[in-house]
């Protein structure tokens, strides 16, 4: 009976948790709208703020919201963004903001700033190895800059924790993305794309499993699995209408067997 409850209890604080997390990162999402309305006298009083107590994160994300959106009307909110992120970086690693667009830095417009927050991060990781919020949030950081080490850390978080499913399906989209940049071997990228998301759907159920069939099906048509593309194509539309996404199920649902149609007549046509 002790056993149970300890079960129950665990379960109940894994939901917990889960429900947590998306709550927070709900939360940084509406911290981070709202600070594009900032007007000009809000603005300088948020930076005061965050002047006289540096530890004010949620001062920092309607900051960075602002910044993010108007980064291109003045090089100072550019330098003003990449204050902001850099301090997430070094304070709180763990926060959403850095697995966002407004965290994000690049190498090319952001240049010696984004090579400092690149290094700090690191070190962040090596203090830390097993943080799997880290990991998540380094892996974004660097989905579009430096996808090899992006894959890196998806991998370990995905071996620290193999049961969870967000693994390997931000595997699946980090392949599917190194497919669309390497021509020559799209295919193969595409792949362990397909094995990622075949693992991810094993592990899911419900909803998020119905979720996984469009990458499912678009992962198997670039991996030249057509029969296969075929039959995720012919589950999404068995369960049209029964989500707010079935304008994108009935699109990819039948966009996937009409081109497989059309490859199956073109090889025909090509052995005759």
């Amino acid at each position: 009976m002790d056993y149970q409850k300890t079960i129950w209890g665990i379960l109940v604080l894994g939901c917990l948790l889960a429900s947590s997390i998306a709550i927070r990162a709900a939360d940084m999402h509406r911290l981070a709208l709202s600070g594009r309305l900032l007007s000009a006298e809000e603005l300088v009083a948020l930076e005061k703020g965050v002047a006289e107590d540096a530890t004010d994160a949620d001062a920092r994300v309607r900051l960075l919201g602002y910044y993010f959106s108007n980064q291109r009307k003045s090089s100072d909110y550019r330098v003003a963004r990449q204050r902001h992120v850099l301090w997430f970086i070094k304070n709180d690693p763990e926060s959403k903001v850095l697995g966002s667009p407004y965290g994000s830095l690049s190498p090319h417009s952001d240049r010696e700033v984004y090579y400092s927050a690149k290094k700090h991060l690191e070190s962040k990781i090596e203090e830390d190895p097993d943080n799997l919020t880290i990991l998540d949030n380094a892996a974004k950081f660097f989905t579009l800059p430096d996808r090899k080490r992006a894959i890196e850390l998806l991998e370990r978080a995905e071996l620290l924790d193999e049961n969870n499913p967000h693994w390997a399906s931000s595997l699946g989209r980090m392949y599917l993305l190194d497919a669309r940049g390497h021509r020559e071997t799209d295919s193969d990228i595409a792949k362990d794309a397909l094995m990622a998301f075949k693992r991810a759907y094993d592990l899911s159920s419900g909803a998020a499993k119905d979720r996984l069939l469009i990458s499912l099906s678009k992962a198997a048509f670039m991996s030249k699995e057509y029969k296969e593309a075929k039959l995720y194509a012919t589950r999404l539309l068995e369960g049209v209408g029964a989500s707010w996404n079935s304008g994108n199920q009935t699109h990819h649902g039948n966009v996937i067997p009409v081109s497989y149609t059309h490859l199956r007549a073109h090889e025909t046509r090509h052995d005759l």
